[in-house]
This record gives structure tokens, C-alpha cells and sequence, in this order.
């Protein structure tokens, strides 16, 4: 399966865009790579570990639900492959003694007083007193109100649910809520 990722020098790279733009509006990278593939050094490389595709809003959220498995996750993270990325330093997640959280990926910064179940929460974010969160995946910053109800759904950056009591999608169904959205 490709993964769509190259390794290439830059030259290599803005020479191919150049060429994909004269030969068409629509081509992309893969595109002209396979176009010229004959006249290229082009090689495969097998991966090990894991892997998800994301081309959907359905596989995007199995990608998340998938790296709730410690086992899976590990994968990620390898002595000989190193993930650099940006921190963002805050304080730890904060349990309230209400707090019950089962099976479940809970970044830093986080207030959680409800229920989490089944879901990856992202950094920043606060669960109230009396909410439940069933498979979900919450990203940075949202907040989850007092006695809200969610599952099976997909809250993006900053929205707000505090005026509804309950968002349900149907197992093997996802919902979602759109960046700085109030419910």
C-alpha cells in the first residue's frame, strides 16, 4: 500500500511540482512521479509499525480510537525513529475526585470531573461535573459542559457544548462538531 510519502532531494521536488503544473491543473505529486517514473530512481521502502490512512472523517477517527491500544501506540514512538515536534508546556491533567476515566488518551491540561470512556481527549480540554464522553474524540481546547451526554463523536478545536443536553451518534456512525462551534 503506498503511503503517500516521498523522500527526495528539494530540487527534485520543486522540478516535479514545476513539471505537474505545465502537464496539468489537477495533477498532483503522485501524479507526476508516476508519469515519469521511468526517467526517476524510484524505490520502495518497507515500514513496519503503525499505519493509517486517513481519507475520511470515518478513518480518521479510527486512526484516534486505534491509539487508545497501548500496544498499538507504542509503535509510534521507537528508540531508532524519533517524533520531534513543537511542545506546548502546561500543567498535567487534573482528575477531580468525581472523575472516572476508563480506556481512554488524556493529553496534558486537561479538567476532568465527568466521565470518559473509550476516547482520546486533547490537550486543554475540560470535561464538567455529570458529563459522559463514550468514543469520542476530543481536540485541543473544547469544552464539555455540566451533564452533557456525547458519543461517538468528533469535537474539534474550541467548540463548546454547554446548551445541549445530549449529541449521540450510532456505533459505527461519527458525528462532528466544527472548530469554535457552541451547541
Amino acid at each position: 500500500m503506498f503511503m503517500e510519502s516521498y523522500v527526495m532531494k528539494k530540487d527534485l521536488l520543486i522540478d516535479l511540482m514545476y513539471a505537474a503544473r505545465e502537464t496539468s491543473s489537477v495533477y498532483t505529486l503522485a501524479n507526476i512521479v508516476n508519469a515519469k517514473c521511468g526517467e526517476l530512481d524510484v524505490r520502495a521502502v518497507e515500514h513496519h509499525g503503525f499505519f493509517a490512512p486517513i481519507t475520511s472523517l470515518e478513518t480518521y477517527y479510527k486512526a484516534n480510537e486505534a491509539l487508545i491500544d497501548i500496544d498499538e501506540s507504542a509503535t509510534l514512538f521507537t528508540s531508532d525513529w524519533p517524533i520531534y515536534t513543537r511542545t506546548s508546556d502546561s500543567c498535567p491533567t487534573q482528575f477531580y475526585d468525581e472523575a472516572e476515566v476508563k480506556n481512554s488518551l488524556v493529553s496534558n491540561g486537561c479538567e476532568v470531573h465527568g466521565t470518559v470512556e473509550d476516547s482520546v481527549i486533547g490537550r486543554g480540554v475540560t470535561i464538567g461535573k455529570g458529563a459522559v464522553v463514550k468514543g469520542c474524540i476530543i481536540l485541543a481546547y473544547a469544552e464539555i459542559g455540566e451533564n452533557v451526554v456525547i458519543q461517538n463523536q468528533i469535537v474539534d478545536k474550541y467548540a463548546k457544548i454547554i446548551h445541549e443536553n445530549k449529541i449521540l451518534a450510532e456505533p459505527g456512525t461519527v458525528g462532528y462538531i466544527k472548530h469554535s462551534d457552541t451547541l
